[in-house]
């Protein structure tokens, strides 16, 4: 999974999320390390809505409505949790080789 579509994953994970959180959280998680402008972010998302990991959400409020919102799927939930442990997987190798040299 691309690290960008990891990251929007995450930054949805917690609820129905819109664009512009959805690059704040993605620039935070990243430690500043992924700036998502609109072209990239929104593309991203078109994406990951036509791989099904994403849906778009209802919105909360009548301000809200002026914002597309996005939320998990089930499937967009299991690729978090298999991208997360990978990402342990290969810390874990990493953790057995620095303490071995």
């Amino acid at each position: 999974m691309k690290r960008t579509w990891y990251l929007i994953l995450l930054a949805v994970g917690g609820g129905a999320t819109h664009g512009r959180a959805i690059r704040d959280r993605v620039a935070e998680l990243s430690d500043g390390e992924v700036q998502l402008w609109p072209t990239s972010l929104y593309g991203a998302l078109r994406e990951l809505l036509a791989a099904g990991y994403l849906q778009e959400a209802a919105p909360d409020t009548e301000e809200d409505a002026r914002r597309r919102g996005y939320e998990l799927t089930p499937t967009g939930r299991e690729a978090v949790h298999e991208g997360t442990r990978r990402i342990e997987a290969l810390a874990a190798r990493a953790r057995e080789i620095t303490d071995a040299v």
